[in-house]
């Protein structure tokens, strides 16, 4: 499924020009990442295009699509409310794109918080989001050079680099973000740690 030029619009209009332009920029990153790994990258530009279709929404504006917002996602709004999109991000893109590839759908589920032991695509589109070419940190290209060497070694710098900044703000992480930064160091050897620390502020 490509998107065609009347969902390319609808994207558009649920979103600001920079939010657009960053899907477009996390798109192209999990194609060039799909095809190093050997994932679909069809499916990469899905994900790439769409994991942030909810991120603008309110919770009203979610309701008024006639979706229905879970219980256990009263929590999830209540206190991690910034995260909030990824979850019900895949009832958007279902109920407004007609996407019903649940590759596509888990992967922008997990695409803010990653997870422990996360299928392919999923662990593509969270590296993806964290380097695609427009974000600022000054590590970015160290990052997108160990994506492109060792996925499970960028995903584990990826989760650490993300709870870092959440704990920062004096905000609590969500119980997904420390199962995947626990997860991903399990694959990561002390030696290889090192390494990484050494050039990325982990």
């Amino acid at each position: 499924m490509d998107l065609s030029s009347d969902q390319l619009e609808l994207l558009r209009s649920l979103m600001s020009e920079k939010r657009f332009a960053h899907c477009e920029r996390v798109a192209d990153m999990a194609v060039r990442l799909a095809a190093r790994w050997g994932a679909n990258a069809q499916q990469a530009y899905l994900a790439g295009m769409l994991h942030d279709a909810a991120k603008e929404m309110s919770v009203e504006r979610v309701q008024d699509l006639g979706i229905a917002i879970p219980k256990e996602h009263r929590r999830i709004i209540s206190h991690f409310f910034p995260i909030w999109h990824a979850f019900i991000g895949p009832d958007v893109v279902r109920k407004l794109f007609e996407c019903d590839d649940d590759v596509v759908l888990d992967a922008i589920y997990w695409h803010t918080t990653g997870d422990g032991d996360m299928a392919l695509l999923s662990q593509l589109l969270f590296v993806a989001d964290y380097i695609e070419d427009g974000r600022p940190w000054p590590y970015r290209r160290d990052l997108e050079r160990l994506a492109f060497e060792n996925l499970d070694e960028a995903t584990w710098a990826v989760s650490v680099l993300t709870n870092k900044r959440v704990r920062e703000k004096g905000a609590v992480l969500y119980v997904a973000s420390e199962a995947c930064a626990s997860f991903y160091k399990r694959r990561v050897s002390e030696a290889r740690q090192d390494d990484i620390m050494a050039f990325i502020p982990l």
